[in-house]
């Protein structure tokens, strides 16, 4: 999917359903980060 079509998506969404796509995509962001390093300052 294009990220216009991912948009005009989203857009069609009502509030609590934004609000779980957006808590669903930091889940998985963090899940998949877990293991990364940070890097020292």
């Amino acid at each position: 999917m294009r990220p216009e079509q991912i948009k005009d998506e989203v857009g069609r969404l009502g509030l609590s359903e934004k609000l779980l796509l957006v808590e669903s995509l930091w889940d998985s962001t963090a899940i998949s980060n877990s293991n990364a390093k940070l890097a020292k300052a």
